[in-house]
């Protein structure tokens, strides 16, 4: 059990054996779930201090199902396999990933900005190369399939595209430079705005 190891700042692999450690974890979990969603946070506390009284059985079901990535993020950071963990959840949503990404991607923007004309006179090796440079700062990419690697990394970008007009949220800003910091200096975006 040695090789095991725990990366959260102040747990260590025998700690999960520590019932005020596990609490600690599960103050942590509703903490990040409290951050992400806080309606389903607040649902779910008030479940949890219920104990299910007034929830129906499918209510419960619901809410369970609702927190379940959730979880399943906490515990993919709690043992460092993130990477590999968004790898199976891409492969997984495999058909959804690349329906949302035509649909909200292709035909929504890139159909609408460039009409065939427009597109032929783009310069496809210089695309090429720029997509190639961005691709490599996302983890958890399928390397055998580039269309779903495409539309899984398009799919992580679309949530924040929508504040480009308004000016983007602390959260997305973090998101956007953490992004723009593992990118060569010398890539260049001209196409991607």
């Amino acid at each position: 059990m040695e090789n095991l190891h725990i990366h959260l700042p102040g747990f260590t692999y025998y700690e999960l054996h520590n019932p005020a450690a596990l609490a600690e974890l599960t103050s942590l979990f509703y903490a990040e779930v409290e951050k992400k969603n806080p309606t389903l946070h607040a649902q779910f506390f008030s479940y949890k201090t219920s104990k299910g009284n007034g929830f129906s059985e499918l209510q419960i079901s619901t809410l369970l199902v609702e927190m379940a990535p959730y979880l399943s993020a906490f515990i993919a950071t709690l043992f460092g396999v993130e990477s590999e963990w968004k790898a199976l959840q891409i492969i997984a949503d495999k058909e959804r990933i690349l329906f949302h990404c035509k649909k909200e991607f292709f035909t929504r923007r890139v159909l609408k900005k460039f009409p065939q004309a427009d597109a032929e006179q783009l310069n496809l090796a210089a695309l090429t190369e720029q997509v190639a440079a961005i691709k490599k700062i996302f983890t958890g990419l399928p390397e055998h399939d580039e269309e779903l690697a495409l539309s899984a990394m398009i799919t992580e970008l679309l949530p924040h595209d929508k504040f480009i007009k308004e000016g983007l949220p602390p959260e997305s800003l973090a998101y956007v430079r953490a992004l723009k910091k593992k990118l060569p200096q010398e890539t260049t975006l001209e196409h991607f705005h």
